[in-house]
């Protein structure tokens, strides 16, 4: 993920970027002249460098889990320089290539996403507050798990899934499977309670992003993109995906990303959003969570494309006058770790245009 958007700024004329890397992220980042990498031992450290960093660049995009606070910190620090702070040959604040801290923080806890969704007229799952007394009782039930992956034809619906509120991807993800606990009958938790417990909707797993371009701007729609789920006993684990999904998906993920996208309002940075498309009502997509960061699925979407999507977090077109993303045929799949495997029938095409 981090290489893909790097890569992608660096092919850009006249740019230079500096990353700055934790002391434990291996570097597989791209040498050159242009590329600036920076090791971090502590949270301090990074502080103090990306204030400095900062004071001197014209754009920043933050990469980093949304979870504990940590995006929400970093975005601030960008957010709160002094305009004394600026160096002399950039009189102005950087341009943040992320969504804006409030928003970002309200993402960042599941329950207050459910809120800002239902407020907005947004599809999404049922959300309630549990105490971790109350989860600890549902784990314990028999059978509170499955082991596998998570199969569309399954008849098998667990019964509730609980989720750290603040948390980010499937982290602490648990499924409870017995039907004896209805969802609507779990006594509510206190206003500050750490878990989230919401109904098992069974559907097909996707996810779509939005690469924002400003107040000003058009926001990128990409395609829906089939999402890789496994569960291992009561965990649930992310795997990758493919992308694009099949036609159909595509279409119905469409409606609602449109929908979110006018909810959100102009904005720069990416958005992964995940999704439902529930089997029980056709065509019925539901949102289950709003990432406010680059998401790993972002590496599937360079790979298909036939531009530099980077080039998009910074509102410059690959071709005048059009506004929708250009595509390769085929799909690509990707895992977990951000490893792009190329499916055949885009290979062959690739390969002719070689060939040719």
């Amino acid at each position: 993920m981090l290489q893909a958007i790097v890569r992608g700024f660096l092919t850009m004329p006249d740019l230079t970027v500096t990353t700055f890397l934790g002391a434990r992220v291996p570097n597989h980042l791209p040498r050159g002249a242009a590329l600036t990498t920076i090791g971090i031992s502590s949270q301090p450290a990074l502080l103090h460098a990306l204030r400095q960093t900062a004071a001197a660049v014209d754009a920043v995009l933050l990469v980093a889990p949304e979870s504990g606070g940590t995006l929400e910190l970093l975005l601030r620090t960008v957010q709160d320089l002094h305009p004394s702070d600026r160096s002399q040959l950039v009189a102005t604040r950087p341009v943040l290539l992320n969504l804006d801290a409030d928003l970002t923080r309200c993402f960042a806890d599941k329950f207050a996403t459910w809120e800002w969704l239902s407020a907005h007229g947004l599809p999404t799952i049922p959300t309630r507050l549990i105490d971790s007394g109350v989860a600890e009782v549902l784990l314990r039930l028999p059978d509170g798990g499955r082991q596998g992956v998570f199969a569309r034809d399954s008849r098998e619906t667990p019964a509730v899934v609980v989720k750290p509120r603040d948390g980010a991807g499937s982290d602490g993800v648990r499924i409870v499977r017995d039907a004896r606990v209805p969802w609507r009958d779990l006594p509510d938790g206190a206003s500050n309670a750490p878990l989230i417990a919401q109904p098992f909707v069974r559907g097909q797993a996707c996810s779509f992003g939005l690469i924002g371009g400003g107040e000003a701007g058009e926001t990128t729609i990409l395609p829906a993109a089939e999402q890789c789920l496994h569960c291992d006993g009561t965990s649930l684990q992310y795997r990758g995906g493919v992308v694009p999904a099949a036609p159909r998906v595509c279409e119905a993920v469409e409606k609602v990303a449109r929908r979110l996208s006018f909810a959100v309002g102009g904005f720069r940075g990416y958005l992964g959003v995940d999704v439902i498309m529930d089997e029980m009502l056709p065509e019925q997509v539901v949102i289950v969570e709003v990432n406010p960061r680059l998401c790993t699925s972002f590496v599937g979407y360079q790979a298909l494309a036939q531009e530099n999507l980077a080039a998009r977090f910074l509102g410059w077109q690959q071709q005048p006058g059009n506004r929708g993303v250009r595509w390769n045929s085929g799909q690509v799949s990707f895992d977990v770790s951000g490893r792009v495997l190329v499916q055949r029938q885009l290979w062959k095409r690739v390969q002719r245009t070689a060939e040719e």
